[in-house]
């Protein structure tokens, strides 16, 4: 198969980015990633998917100007001067391969949020943030809009959660955790 040189162009768009789907893919399956650098990682690669397709002001580009990938557009230029009527066979993987990034900018598309505002900030309400001495916000400057129960008391434990004394927990006696998720599971046992 990779003998036809047709589709070994089809294995040299591919290539790419699949080794990014798969970067990406395994960024989310690690067990303690933050929520906000997740959806960050995810935006960004939708953005880079777009911009091989739009231009900056958000037109389609012409078959000729989509950004195949370097190395592909490269053994494309060798393929095109070492077959007879390749241009028929080009534009026909272009086509294709044109098709394939349609499909997996509204693929990623779907994997985003509606609401990817809901998303930013929520390092502000990262326990290493909210313990800090000079890294936290006050808290009228918290990311709080799906923020139920009374705001009083959750204002008080904010102005109170830095001046506890975690060393004293049995819970933390190996260590105050760097990760967000182990900090809460422990903090859920107190």
């Amino acid at each position: 198969m990779l003998e036809d040189d047709a589709n070994r162009l089809y294995f040299v768009f591919l290539c790419p980015i699949v080794q990014e789907f798969e970067r990406i893919n395994a960024f989310f399956q690690l067990k303690n990633a933050e929520p906000e650098e997740l959806l960050k990682e995810l935006d960004l690669h939708h953005e880079s998917l777009k911009r091989r397709l739009y231009s900056s002001d958000g037109k389609m580009l012409s078959l000729e100007d989509v950004d195949f990938g370097a190395h592909f557009t490269n053994e494309m230029k060798k393929y095109q001067e070492s077959h007879e009527n390749s241009l028929r066979v080009s534009l026909d993987l272009k086509r294709r391969c044109y098709d394939f990034l349609m499909k997996l900018l509204d693929e990623v598309k779907m994997r985003l949020p509606n609401n990817k505002s809901a998303f930013k900030g929520m390092r502000w309400l990262a326990p290493k943030t909210v313990l800090s001495q000079t890294d936290r916000l006050v808290f009228s400057e918290l990311p709080l809009q799906q923020l139920m129960g009374n705001k009083n008391n959750i204002e008080n434990q904010y102005r109170k959660i830095m001046l506890h004394i975690w060393k004293e927990e049995d819970i933390f006696k190996d260590g105050f955790p760097s990760n967000d998720c182990l900090f809460l599971d422990r903090d859920k046992k107190i």
